[in-house]
Parts: structure tokens; C-alpha cells; sequence
């Protein structure tokens, strides 16, 4: 099963971002958006409709795959997510077709909800990078909002 979860927009300017997508949008500024900010990047999030916007904004100099995006194409969509089961299989099953991963696990994002993701990098034929998430790990809040995405 897959859900689809968001799209990831890296930017230099997370408050002029979601400033100018607030009013693109129509939404009252502040009103169903957050920041979060953790000790390398800030993310903010603008839910709309049955689409979620993620904005996120490395705040050091590292060389993370984040900076290394803003570098080479300044601010843009960096991914699309889908949160997915069987995370093993799913993985297995695209490693076994040669597909390269850039995997990681997360266990800043939701604190006591560490969960797996991959990238699928943008050489793979896709045109840009496809992230993976392991569903089964994400915290209710999170799988109610892939839910939610998918209903009516």
C-alpha cells in the first residue's frame, strides 16, 4: 500500500515562503500552517485541501543533502512522499529491480516515532527525488493525515 503524504520544497526563506503560498493559496496567514524547527533545518507545513505542502530550510552551513539542493538549483521541490507498509518489501523490491537508495532513519522528526525512509534520487528516470516513508513507524497523527489524504 501507498500513500501518498506530501511534497518537499527546499527553501532559503521559510517565512517569505509560506507567506507567498498562504496568499497564493487563499489561507489566512498562521492559520493552518506550523513551523517546527529542529537543530539543522526549519520546517514548516501548510496543509491545503487534501495536499500538504512541506517547506524546509537548512539553518547551517553542512553539507547535507539539503544545502548540497539549495547549492546547485537554489529554492525548488526537492521530493514527493509517499508513505508506504511493508517498508522492507517495498525497498527489497525496488533494490531487486537495480534501483539505488539513499536510506536513513529519522528519529528527530517525530520524537518516540523513529521510522525508516528512502530517497529515490532524480537519476533513477523519475525526474525528481521519490521518498519512501515506513508507515507502520510514523506516529497516528501522521497516518491519519495519509488517511484523510486518500478518503472522499
Amino acid at each position: 500500500m501507498k500513500k501518498f503524504s506530501h511534497v518537499t520544497f527546499v527553501v532559503k526563506d521559510l517565512a517569505r515562503t509560506m507567506k507567498l503560498y498562504e496568499s497564493l493559496l487563499g489561507l489566512v496567514p498562521g492559520s493552518k500552517g506550523f513551523v517546527t524547527e529542529f537543530p539543522t533545518v526549519k520546517i514548516g507545513i501548510l496543509p491545503f485541501e487534501k495536499v500538504r505542502i512541506e517547506f524546509l530550510q537548512p539553518t547551517t552551513d553542512a553539507d547535507d543533502i539539503f544545502n548540497q539542493f539549495l547549492r546547485k538549483n537554489g529554492d525548488g521541490i526537492f521530493s514527493y512522499c509517499f508513505m508506504i507498509d511493508n517498508y522492507d518489501a517495498e525497498i527489497q523490491k525496488l533494490k531487486d529491480q537495480g534501483i539505488e537508495l539513499l536510506e536513513a532513519k529519522q528519529d528527530w522528526l517525530f520524537p518516540g516515532y523513529p521510522f525508516r525512509l528512502a530517497w529515490i534520487p532524480p537519476e533513477a528516470g523519475l525526474g525528481i527525488r521519490v521518498e519512501l516513508a515506513e508507515y507502520d513507524a510514523l506516529p497516528p497523527s501522521e497516518q491519519q493525515w495519509g488517511d484523510k489524504a486518500l478518503s472522499s
